[in-house]
């Protein structure tokens, strides 16, 4: 009965001259394993077929003749830019059993206006609805795992629910999104990240009265609706005496003390905690925190004593301005080699060289005429140098890495950046440009020293100038990817091994911090190659319970290594090598790094995948990939 009704529908359909949406086959899809890798069809109506488990990496991305998806039962997980760039699909249905919805799956779907997310999902990865034309959403209680700027610049966004149950609001997590008006925030969120509603001007929060949505709401300026029920007695955040803390956060201070101890129970102190606290005259912060919020101490008019760990860095913007223990630190108020505020007068200055970080803000609005940063400068952040209008020059080591957005703002007069290194150095910067913020860097004369390689402090007497890798090797040298094998000696022709490739690897990423359990029985604390183990399981280059440290790298292993690390990428083509089979599992970061001119394989059709790499071949590499 069912296909005689719908024949009868076409028929009239065709009957009337109306149009019948293509819909898709069964042979359009290529599935491997249950994996849906690609779809070659051009329906408008796509309904994926039973049995597929997963929608793999980049499977449908950039199709801009398909309108709606239905995805089947079955499906546990949409992967990496899945969907990316897929400008005309409106509509999606993801059934339950969706457990996880990976990075960038969704970005820049620009008329994918609504979206329902299954009660079953548990991870959203990094910018995974960035731009897109989301119009509202309610976030599922078992989203625990929330990574950074997933709703970024939707600037459709209006109305966002977090649903009873959720803990975390990440980095970033709705930067941008201009028109977002109303966030419902349920008292069970104890933590709300840096930028999480950076440039949402017309925000209003909704949340319980005596709840972390409130403090953070008033820390920030942020209208507040006590809207939802207040939280219980035996809902609230565990406190330590005066103390309010919620899974190692300090989230209140209740007491009047003028010296205060925070509990060793502390990792992060939540932004604006003791905002003008006028009792306050001493505090001790423990070696347990890691992070301090912005604007925590601002304006406490009687704070003269800070005991602050050594290895505490990530201090917040605005943090001790207005205080008299960062008057008392002098013109150049630094913390742990982290510059936090220029107090002086001098017009034309020279960054001491006990400064590492140039912290958020530190010179904003100064009255300066030319600046050089210390020699030991890896990072300039936030607003660092914004509105310095009679800025004219600014002197950079070669050693930066990093600049924050807006760094150099309305910095009107700055025509000349003395750069210490050389233009492909300059080029391997991370300068944040969100939103033009650092245009001027662009439009004022870059000024570079030619001469860098003379100067370097190592000289290698294994690598001649004329080497294929002497520029490589002095890059690495510099931004402290390797030392060499000696002061002397760098061992191009050595063999790299796994842990040497991503130690390497994960310097060049910025050494970051890993955060999950060791799952390798064969390694230990003490490894110089600890952390990238574990960073490298985290990013998902490596896997099982032994790491295999001393494995010699070949070749494959290595593109494979920096294409994940890179966010596997899909490349526009395939590799054309007689050695390397279409179906390799190193196929794709083989093709990448061609396109990407890291390698152009061994001559003769072949790339060699199972020879082994080099010292000198695998710093050439990165450089090609990051450095250039």
């Amino acid at each position: 009965m069912k296909k005689r009704l719908f024949s009868l529908a076409l028929a009239l359909a065709l009957c009337l001259g109306l149009t019948v949406p293509a819909m898709a086959a069964d042979s359009d899809f290529v599935i491997e394993n249950g994996v849906l890798t690609k779809y070659n069809g051009s329906a408008a109506s796509v309904t994926i077929p039973s049995g597929v488990t997963k929608i793999g990496d980049s499977a449908f991305y950039q199709r801009n003749d398909i309108q709606q998806i239905t995805i089947p039962k079955g499906v546990t997980e949409i992967g990496a830019g899945a969907f990316a760039h897929s400008h005309t699909i409106r509509q999606i249905t993801i059934p339950e059993g969706v457990t996880v919805i990976d990075k960038s799956a969704f970005v820049n779907c620009m008329e994918l206006y609504s979206i329902q997310l299954p009660s079953t999902l548990t991870t959203i990865g990094f910018g995974a609805f960035a731009d897109s034309g989301l119009k509202s959403i309610t976030i599922p209680s078992s989203a625990s795992n929330l990574e950074n700027g997933i709703f970024s610049n939707c600037y459709l966004l209006t109305d966002v629910v977090f649903s009873d149950g959720a803990t975390k609001i990440g980095v970033g997590m709705f930067w941008g999104c201009d028109n977002l008006s109303n966030v419902t925030i349920p008292a069970s969120v104890t933590s709300i990240e840096e930028d999480a509603f950076d440039l949402c001007d017309k925000m209003t929060i909704h949340g319980a009265a005596g709840s972390y949505a409130e403090t953070y709401a008033k820390a920030n300026n942020i209208p507040f609706v006590a809207d939802l029920p207040s939280v219980a007695p035996g809902e609230a955040p565990s406190a330590e005496s005066d103390f309010l803390i919620s899974n190692g956060v300090l989230l209140d201070y209740d007491g009047t003390a003028s010296k205060v101890v925070i509990p060793n129970s502390v990792t992060r102190i939540a932004a604006g905690v003791f905002n003008e606290c006028d009792f306050l005259e001493e505090v001790t912060i423990p070696s347990s925190v890691t992070k301090i919020g912005t604007i925590c101490f601002y304006n406490c008019k009687n704070l003269k004593i800070v005991n602050m760990p050594s290895g505490l860095t990530d201090i917040g913007t605005y943090s001790f301005w207005g205080t008299p223990y960062l008057k008392n630190l002098g013109d150049f108020a630094t913390v742990n080699r982290v510059l936090l505020a220029y107090q002086g007068k001098d017009k034309d200055i020279t960054i001491p060289e006990n400064v590492s970080s140039i912290g958020n803000a530190a010179f904003n609005g100064c009255s300066l005429n030319s600046v050089t940063l210390s020699k030991n400068t890896r990072h300039i952040g936030h607003g660092a140098f914004a509105d310095c209008k009679s800025l004219t020059s600014v002197t950079i080591p070669a050693r930066v890495t990093s600049i924050g957005r807006e760094a150099f703002a309305g910095c009107k007069s700055l025509k000349d950046v003395y750069y210490e290194g050389a233009e492909s150095q300059w080029a391997a910067i991370q300068i944040d440009n969100t939103r033009d913020g650092n245009n001027i860097l662009k439009e004022a004369a870059i000024h570079y020293n030619s001469s860098i390689k003379a100067s370097n402090e190592l000289v290698f007497t294994d690598v001649k100038e004329s080497d294929y890798f002497a520029d490589a090797v002095l890059w690495a040298v510099e931004r402290n990817i390797t030392s060499g094998t000696s002061k002397t000696t760098f061992s191009p022709g050595a063999t790299c091994t796994k842990a040497q490739i991503l130690t390497f690897l994960w310097h060049a990423n910025g050494s970051p911090e890993p955060t999950a359990a060791n799952p390798f029985a064969d390694i230990q604390t003490g490894d110089y190659f600890y952390k990238a183990a574990l960073w490298a399981a985290e990013k998902g280059l490596v896997s099982g319970s032994t790491f295999g440290a001393n494995a010699d790298c070949t070749r494959a292993m290595t593109v494979e290594y920096m294409w994940k690390a890179a966010g596997s990428p899909a490349p526009a083509g395939k590799a054309d090598f007689d050695d390397v089979p279409a179906n390799a599992d190193y196929a794709q970061a083989v093709a990448w790094a061609v396109e990407k001119n890291i390698t152009s394989g061994t001559g003769d059709g072949t790339f060699s995948p199972a020879a082994t790499c080099t010292r000198g071949q695998i710093v050439t590499f990165l450089y090609r990939a990051m450095g250039k």
